[in-house]
């Protein structure tokens, strides 16, 4: 913390960029290991949402997130985009529970997720992703 006011100062901030990783025990298949999204991660993940024509498509928000956060014992991922129909005949339940994992584990909630897609399909036809913005706590 800074020792003049109490807050945190950037370079503490900054360092907090150490990887987590969580193991789940998935029923009928055994123990898999996830990782978090980072920030940058997490929005490529985000923005993969929206369309070209401005709609948003959720239908494959699960398979997404679940390549972009198994990963083998050494934190690697074990999947990429050519996976992506395979991923698609697992079962549900299996799916669902690694999904939920790993949206845990990144901080993704139900309440962030559905004002992610209002968001997004409140820019449909905009320029920008992030909308206004308003911030209560300005200090000069």
């Amino acid at each position: 913390m800074s020792e003049s006011n109490g807050y945190i100062d950037k370079n503490l901030l900054l360092a907090a960029n150490k990887r987590r990783y969580a193991t789940i025990d998935v029923p009928g298949l055994g123990v898999v290991r996830i990782r978090n999204l980072t920030e940058r991660e997490r929005s490529a993940y985000e923005c993969g949402f929206l369309r070209e024509d401005g709609s948003t498509d959720l239908s494959d928000a699960k398979i997404r997130l679940i390549i972009a956060t198994v990963c083998n014992k050494d934190g690697l991922l074990i999947f990429t985009d050519n996976d992506r129909e395979a991923l698609e005949k697992i079962d549900g339940i299996i799916t669902n529970a690694i999904a939920e994992a790993s949206k845990k584990l990144s901080g993704i909630t139900d309440d962030s997720f559905e004002a992610l897609v209002k968001n997004l399909e409140g820019t449909a036809g905009g320029d920008s992703l992030t909308g206004s913005q308003e911030n209560s706590d300005v200090s000069t």
